[in-house]
C-alpha cells in the first residue's frame, strides 16, 4: 500500500466532519447528568460536609426553640424548688402555730381547772361557815325561846342550851337590861348576837371570795 495515498486519508480524519456530507454526526456524550442534582451539594467543585448539606433554617429555629423551652424548663424547675422550700417553711410554722395553740388551750383548760377547783373550795368552805352559823343561830334562838318560856334550868335539856349558848351570848349579856315576866325573861342580848353573828358571816364570806378570786 503506497503511503502517500493513505495520507489523504489520515488529514481527512484529523478535520471535523461536515454538516454537508452524508456521514452521520456521531452522538455526543453529555457533560453533566441528566438527572437533577442534589439540592444539598452545590454546583462547583467543593462538596459540602455532611452537617452542612443537611442545614435547614427551620431545623434551626426548632432547635433555638427547644434550647429556649429546655432554658425555661430549667427557671420553672429552680422556681418549683424554691416553691416547695416556702411551703415546707410555711408547714413548720404552722406546726409550731398549732403546737402553740394546743399550748395555749392546755393553759387556758388548766386555768379552768383551777378556777372550778377554787370555787369549789371556796362554795365548801361557804358551807360549812353557813352551816356553823346556822347551828349557832338556832342555838340562840332555842335559849330565847327557853328563857321566854321560863323553862326549868335545872332541866337537861334546858340547861345544856344555856350552858353551850352562854359563851356566845356573854359579850352582849349587859349591852340591854333583860325584861322578866316571873319566870319568864325576853333576853334581847341574844337577838342582837344573833344579828351581829350573821353580818360577821357575811363579812367573813365576803373576804373569802375575795382571796380566792
Amino acid at each position: 500500500m503506497n503511503s502517500d495515498n493513505s495520507r489523504p486519508d489520515r488529514e481527512n480524519a484529523n478535520q471535523p466532519p461536515s454538516w454537508d456530507s452524508e456521514e452521520e454526526y456521531p452522538a455526543r456524550i453529555p457533560e453533566q447528568p441528566l438527572t437533577p442534582p442534589n439540592p444539598g451539594i452545590p454546583r462547583g467543585d467543593r462538596r459540602y460536609s455532611a452537617s452542612e448539606q443537611f442545614r435547614n433554617p427551620a431545623i434551626d429555629e426548632l432547635r433555638r426553640e427547644q434550647e429556649r423551652h429546655l432554658q425555661n424548663l430549667g427557671e420553672l424547675r429552680q422556681e418549683e424548688a424554691r416553691l416547695s422550700r416556702q411551703v415546707q417553711e410555711l408547714r413548720q410554722q404552722e406546726d409550731h402555730i398549732n403546737r402553740r395553740i394546743e399550748g395555749i388551750q392546755l393553759e387556758e383548760e388548766e386555768r379552768r381547772m383551777g378556777e372550778v377547783r377554787r370555787r369549789l373550795a371556796l362554795s365548801k368552805t361557804n358551807q360549812v361557815i353557813y352551816y356553823l352559823m346556822g347551828a349557832l343561830g338556832v342555838l340562840l334562838v332555842l335559849r330565847v325561846l327557853l328563857r321566854l318560856l321560863g323553862a326549868n334550868p335545872a332541866n337537861q335539856f334546858a340547861g345544856f342550851i344555856y350552858a353551850l349558848s352562854a359563851p356566845f351570848v356573854m359579850p352582849f349579856e349587859t349591852l340591854f337590861t333583860t325584861p322578866t315576866f316571873g319566870n319568864s325573861a325576853f333576853e334581847f342580848n341574844a337577838l342582837i348576837a344573833i344579828a351581829v353573828y350573821g353580818l360577821l358571816t357575811w363579812l367573813v364570806i365576803r373576804l373569802l371570795e375575795l382571796i380566792w378570786n
